[in-house]
């Protein structure tokens, strides 16, 4: 999948908003219950840093730490409580 204006498509054309909470679930299971900006970027492959930060802040999770160091906490129940 690729992040394409505001949305990840697959290869097939199939376009998600979902699929940035079902993945950043996936990452919680898999990695930590934390995550950066930077971690975020390699976990989806995003190349812009603003893109990741927006997807962050939109995603509203409680977050520790000012710009360089912050940390968002993924809530245990991510993908269901965004439905």
């Amino acid at each position: 999948m690729r992040y394409e204006r505001g949305k990840f498509v697959c290869r097939s054309g199939h376009a998600s908003r979902e699929a940035f909470l079902k993945g950043v679930h996936d990452y919680r299971l898999l990695v930590s219950e934390c995550i950066t900006s930077k971690e975020l970027r390699d976990f989806f492959f995003i190349v812009s840093k603003n893109v990741a930060n927006k997807l962050l802040v939109r995603a509203e999770f409680y977050y520790d730490g000012n710009t360089k160091s912050r940390r968002y906490f993924i809530p245990e129940d991510v993908w269901r409580n965004h439905r």
